[in-house]
């Protein structure tokens, strides 16, 4: 299935952005979701990077 986003805002204070559609997203089914981008992909923290966080169950993720 493929939903459009409706919009995009970005959060320049915690560098996040959110995104809207048309039509409620279920739990339970799967999304993929794509983006655009062009340039580097890496670990400095600038644009999009890899990371990993502990979740509250002490799981890196």
């Amino acid at each position: 299935m493929c939903v459009t986003a409706t919009s995009v805002s970005y959060h320049v204070e915690d560098e996040s952005i959110t995104l809207e559609f048309p039509e409620v997203l279920h739990i339970g089914t799967s999304w993929i979701l794509e983006i655009a981008y062009i340039g580097l992909i890496n670990d400095k923290l600038s644009g999009f990077y890899r990371s990993v966080y502990t979740d509250a169950d002490n799981n890196v993720q």
